[in-house]
């Protein structure tokens, strides 16, 4: 199986040459006729796109579309020095082409993914090392709860409705359901406030409940609330309990307005306490709206809805009517704790001096809903430094209002509540925190890496030298990203060969390891024993028509 690592290295070479034509002679490198290293390329990136709620394999069995822009967009090419840039079993191997740009420098460009059932996305990318590891999340639609969708279609006489129709949606994916009614002759007008001529009406409506909230990207994000006098509210942590986003075409002109109210209802359990009162809601009772603007966060006072009586006795819901189409939620408002936000403070002091390796801090959530990994954060720790990648998602989710300061210190202690975990996922498997690693004061939940952060004596760092012979004439790979499947099944990116060097960090010795390298599409994989902590070969077997192939 070796003896596909440098088949590919020496395919890499070969192609490179071809297309860019820059590869590094030196001739006498010591006993060696020639020595050829394939340092094409000065930089390089590789992307990795995980799962938003941790399902890899989801990632793996995916064939994701891939799209380049931006500023340095032109200046990307693949392993294979091409343009067409693939992703291989959720990895994306990038090179800077010399021709483009020479040395290292920073290079922006977006990402656009999109594939399967995963939403489409797109990231800003900056590369500004020789080698970069960036790692991207997809939300695969398939997979989420807390939202549910619906969709209907209304005629048009004289630009009216000709019937009344009602959309709702159902609990197929979440707790909660919502609706809107459109009378008879309601006639759909734009922002500007114009009559839009159509033939029909399409109404699509998405409903998120509280789950929805928190477990979607799209909807977790921090809000900001106005009261009815248009000051923000800041003392309260506001808490959505149903929200409906309502979209109206006609022809190909979205609505805004209506000459005529329509009625909006979202449903509560008969449980749910009146925000006003804080008493068990009742039919008649009136619920605070509030509404905002797609694409932001800032959401206003709209007025309050009527509780009414629901479609069984363990449900509520409240109605509300508009004019003015945007989205609509339910909120009441939980006191904040007296020191204000949470907040973390995250260390490694007594991490091993040579340790390397990347955590994920998420609250996990095993409910009636399934399993869920929420608010993922990156902790990465080296040589006793700490970088945060996306800490504000667990931040937020830690402020949402479903934790108390009592619940925290029970997050910290190892329990699940509501639901939910505080955990740090790392080395193939999930840490719960507790004392020893995991402190409250005041609002700061400080957690100190140290212990996770500690190489197994079992571990070795493996120095790797590696080059392929053809009939006395040395190829040096270089440039040559590899992986290694780990305990889950899942393969990590290890590094990238440089110069036919590369320092593995973390093996046994004597233990078989599966490895795995991506070249034009296609994945090979190979199986590397160490014995000792130098893993040198300088003879490595390839294809006798390559060594022909590149001028031996």
């Amino acid at each position: 199986m070796k003896k596909y690592i440098h088949k590919k290295a020496v395919i890499v070479a070969v192609t490179i040459l071809g297309i860019i034509g820059c590869t590094e002679f030196v001739d006498k490198i010591d006993d060696f006729k020639i020595g050829i290293a394939s340092t094409i390329f000065d930089q390089n990136g590789i992307i990795q796109i995980t799962d938003y709620n941790g399902n890899q394999s989801d990632i793996s069995n995916t064939n994701f579309n891939i799209t380049l822009s931006g500023a340095d967009a032109d200046k990307l090419v693949s392993e294979a020095g091409e343009l067409d840039i693939t992703a291989n079993q959720g990895y994306i191997q990038l090179n800077v082409n010399p021709n483009k740009s020479q040395g290292v420098k920073e290079l922006n460009f977006n990402l656009t993914i999109s594939g399967g059932t995963y939403r489409t996305a797109t990231f800003p990318i900056t590369l500004k090392d020789s080698t970069s590891f960036i790692q991207v999340q997809m939300v695969n639609e398939a997979n989420m709860v807390g939202t549910d969708k619906a969709s209907g279609t209304a005629n048009l006489t004289n630009n009216a409705t000709s019937a009344a129709v009602t959309v709702t949606t159902t609990k197929a994916k979440s707790t909660n359901t919502s609706s809107v009614t459109v009378d008879t002759g309601t006639q759909f007008k734009d922002a500007s406030g114009a009559v839009i001529s159509g033939s029909d009406v399409k109404i699509a409506l998405t409903n998120v409940d509280d789950l929805g909230e928190t477990l979607d990207p799209i909807y977790s994000g921090a809000k900001e609330f106005k009261d009815a006098n248009g000051a923000v509210i800041t003392n309260k942590i506001p808490v959505l309990n149903g929200r409906t986003n309502i979209v109206m075409e006609v022809g190909t002109k979205q609505v805004k307005q209506f000459d005529k109210p329509i009625t909006v209802a979202i449903t509560i359990p008969s449980s749910s306490k009146n925000p006003a009162t804080g008493n068990t809601v009742q039919i008649g009772d009136t619920y605070p709206i509030y509404t905002n603007e797609e694409g932001s966060e800032t959401w206003t006072y709209h007025g309050t809805g009527t509780v009414a009586a629901g479609s069984d006795a363990n449900t509520y819901k409240v109605q509300f009517t508009t004019t003015h189409l945007s989205n609509y939620t339910l909120v009441s408002f939980v006191d904040k704790p007296d020191c204000g936000e949470f907040s973390f403070d995250i260390t490694a002091p007594n991490a091993a001096a040579d340790f390397s390796g990347t955590f994920y801090l998420h609250f996990s959530y095993i409910g009636p809903h399934g399993t869920y990994a929420q608010g993922l954060s990156t902790i990465s720790v080296a040589n006793k430094v700490v970088s945060l990648s996306n800490i504000s998602r667990t931040t937020n989710f830690l402020n949402s209002g479903k934790f108390t300061k009592a619940d925290i210190l029970n997050l910290i202690a190892g329990e699940r509540v509501n639901f939910y975990k505080l955990l740090i996922y790392g080395k193939g498997k999930n840490n719960d925190l507790s004392s020893q690693i995991a402190t409250l004061a005041n609002c700061e939940l400080a957690i100190n890496m140290s212990t996770l952060a500690a190489n197994n004596p079992d571990e070795k760092n493996i120095n790797i030298d590696v080059a392929a012979n053809c009939d006395g004439n040395t190829l040096v790979p270089d440039g040559f990203p590899i992986y290694v499947e780990r305990a889950d099944g899942s393969f990590s990116y290890e590094g990238t060969i440089k110069n036919g060097k590369l320092t593995l960090h973390g093996f046994e010795l004597n233990k078989e390891y599966n490895f795995k390298s991506f070249y034009k599409g296609k994945s090979y994989t190979h199986k590397w024993t160490f014995t000792s902590t130098s893993y040198v070969d300088k003879n490595f077997s390839i294809p006798d028509n390559l060594c022909s192939e590149i001028g031996f």
